[in-house]
């Protein structure tokens, strides 16, 4: 049987292997999506700036394919192979928080193996029973990010929310796998109900939120912030994602915007039996996973990103079908632990999530070395000890947090796009910081670091109070001493747009109808771009340009394609290159690649 389930983990694992010898692999030994990454760009970055910034890193390639609006990260696309190479790019830029692969993720899991085996130990373990004497998770809201929820199985009918497909966006949450089924029974299957299995959680209900369209069950990072977006917007005091994306920051960025909402995100810690290095996020809670000897299950990661452990190991659950079967996996430690978060706040609703975290981690069972360890973060569960505390009555919130300015300093002369960085704590949780210049806010940050940009250029010269305010989730806020800057006298513009052309090469052979395309990039803006060729302006318009010219009419040889850009302080650029018009029925379209133009930056 054991060696059954490694066959089958190996199998599920083989097709998403990293990619090879083109060198588009990642850190983390995980598939990438092709043609995009995320990126979150510093709050207050103008979107224009950024739009000329991704020209800059890759020409006319590059652009906005989604924005995650709430989270302030953008997907953008990227040519195909290269998007590592766009990701390290943007990485070395001081306007962005982060640049990332999107990810695509399997469910950490094994498929269902013995259906017969109906004992759930992982209950009385994580003493379910005791919990189930003041909580069942009543009135609270746990959102499954995974494949789909079958709704219609006996012990989970009446009990699934209307949920949203991410993919498709539409309504359509039935279960496209399996996995999720399985996760949405070992958090909410009906109890008390003499119908199959009880559940950690039973009187919960259950917001399906499919992010996988696909039949392995594999969702993208994106997809992932987009549900956990959606989630809480709709509710969910508490998220699982069934997935190991510890060490996304889209994902994390998204799991902040449910917690400044009340909530909490679950997530697994991966089945790969090793440490992967990363890093512990305050706003994701990560579970490893042990089995019946209460120890660490031997597929279950480590290390020091690990908050929680939990029953994982042969979790007896719904299926698909409308049965009951058996999963392992952290992909089931992970939802036990949201079931555990249920059940403490449906035993205290006014319970910030920086509390029940707090009591989550300060009630589980100590493991392994003595205080918390790479194995099993805090401790493993402990349902009832943590509902019996959450029970205790304790003061709420009245701290308030505090926050400084790190840079730029006192009495620094700041000019052009300035990183303002901002150091605040609470001892719950941060929820936001605003940058205020002048007693004005400019831009709002939800994630820590809190790093701005404050774009100075077309404000008077002067001195301006630089300070920030930050927010936690009980209303309480704390200011920052300002800091006074001067922005000095700016020097006139006098250097004009750089011209690119991306179609065809310079030296290409071409013939019949070709395709002329060329972009221009200022700092301060570009106003107008144009193509010439032959004498004959072909087109114009805003930074970037594309035409059709006929060169059936034209001698064949050699040809100079001329392009013209003016930005917004009124310098003008040129730049050309040259190609060989031909008249071989063999040769046609444009040539492919792009190339810079000759002379570019002549001012006049």
């Amino acid at each position: 049987m054991r060696l059954m389930i490694l066959l089958w983990m190996l199998i599920l694992s083989a097709p998403y292997a990293a990619a090879g010898p083109d060198g588009n692999t990642n850190p983390n030994s995980k598939p990438i999506s092709e043609g995009r990454i995320l990126v979150k760009p510093k709050a207050g970055l103008k979107e224009a700036r950024m739009l000329e910034i991704l020209a800059r890193s890759g020409g006319a390639a590059v652009g906005i394919r989604q924005k995650l609006d709430k989270l302030g990260i953008r997907v953008v696309k990227v040519p195909r192979g290269r998007e590592l190479e766009f990701v390290e790019k943007l990485r070395q830029r001081h306007e962005f928080e982060f640049a990332e692969p999107d990810y695509l993720v399997a469910p950490d899991e094994s498929i269902p193996n013995d259906p017969r085996y109906g004992s759930q130990w992982h209950l009385p373990v994580i003493a379910g029973p005791v919990a189930w004497d003041s909580s069942s998770g009543a009135a609270i809201t746990v959102a499954v990010l995974d494949t789909g929820v079958y709704a219609a199985h006996p012990d989970l009918e009446g009990r699934v929310l209307a949920g949203r497909n991410i993919p498709s966006s539409n309504g359509n949450t039935g279960d496209i796998m399996g996995h999720g089924t399985a996760v949405a029974g070992t958090i909410a299957a009906a109890g008390n109900n003499e119908v199959g299995i009880a559940s950690v959680a039973y009187d919960a209900r259950i917001l399906p939120v499919r992010i996988s369209d696909r039949t392995d069950g594999v969702a993208s990072t994106s997809d992932m912030a987009a549900g956990l977006v959606w989630a809480a917007d709709a509710g969910a005091r508490v998220a699982n994602l069934s997935y190991g994306v510890g060490h996304s920051a889209t994902v994390q960025s998204a799991a902040k915007y449910l917690r400044n909402l009340g909530g909490l995100t679950f997530v697994a810690a991966g089945n790969d039996s090793r440490d992967t290095g990363w890093t512990n996020h305050p706003d994701l809670i990560v579970v490893s996973a042990t089995d019946k000897t209460d120890s660490l299950a031997g597929f279950s990661n480590y290390g020091l990103f690990i908050d929680l452990a939990a029953p994982g190991d042969y979790i007896y659950s719904t299926t698909k079908s409308g049965g009951y079967g058996n999963w392992r996996g952290t992909s089931f430690a992970s939802p036990v632990a949201a079931g555990v978060a249920a059940l403490v706040m449906s035993a205290r609703p006014e319970l910030g999530p920086q509390q029940v975290a707090n009591i989550m981690a300060s009630t589980a069972i100590d493991k392994g070395v003595e205080g918390p360890d790479p194995e099993y973060g805090a401790g493993r569960v402990d349902a009832g000890a943590a509902v019996a505390e959450a029970t205790v009555e304790n003061p709420g919130d009245t701290t308030d947090p505090t926050a400084a300015i790190l840079s730029p300093a006192d009495g620094s002369v700041v000019s052009g796009v300035v990183t303002v960085d901002v150091r605040a704590e609470d001892d719950q949780t941060v929820a936001m910081v605003e940058l205020r210049v002048n007693g004005v806010t400019t831009a709002t940050d939800i994630d820590p670091p809190y790093a701005f940009v404050w774009d100075t250029r077309g404000n008077p010269a002067g001195d301006y109070a630089v300070s920030a305010i930050a927010r936690d989730l009980a209303g309480n806020t704390g200011t920052a001493a300002p800091v006074t800057v001067t922005i000095a006298d700016e020097p006139g513009d006098e250097i004009g747009p750089e011209i690119t052309f991306t179609n065809p090469a310079s030296g290409a052979d071409v013939t019949g109808s070709v395709t002329i395309s060329a972009y221009a990039v200022d700092a301060n803006g570009v106003d107008r771009i144009s193509i010439s060729a032959g004498g004959k302006l072909l087109c114009a318009g805003a930074t970037n340009v594309s035409c059709g010219w006929n060169t059936r009419k034209i001698d064949a040889g050699s040809h100079t394609i001329s392009a013209e850009a003016v930005d917004r302080a009124g310098n003008v650029s040129t730049a050309s290159i040259d190609v060989n018009v031909t008249k071989s029925e063999k040769k046609r379209g444009g040539g492919q690649g792009g190339g810079k133009g000759g002379g570019k930056g002549r001012n006049r």
